[in-house]
């Protein structure tokens, strides 16, 4: 939900709790993304983010729902990525 001032805050359940989440400005023109604005950001140990209002973003993806993926396996392996 967003605040009165248009921003919104966003923070885990838990402070133990990790979450991924990308962000790219607006163009001033169009209000589209800019695509080389795009970057991903990963919060932690209880930490939170105020978004302004216009900000494109994602959902916050848990980090546990990452895969791991080597580049040499034809399979890929699914399962937690320890955040560092």
């Amino acid at each position: 939900m967003a605040r009165p001032d248009g921003t919104f805050y966003i923070q885990p359940s838990h402070t133990t709790d990790s979450f991924v989440m990308a962000f790219a400005l607006p163009d001033t023109q169009t209000g589209e993304p800019i695509d080389r604005t795009l970057q991903a950001f990963t919060f932690r140990e209880g930490q939170a983010l105020r978004l302004e209002p216009g900000v494109w973003h994602s959902v916050p993806i848990p980090v546990r729902f990452f895969g791991i993926f080597d580049g040499e396996e034809e399979s890929k392996t699914i399962g937690p990525v320890p955040v560092q």
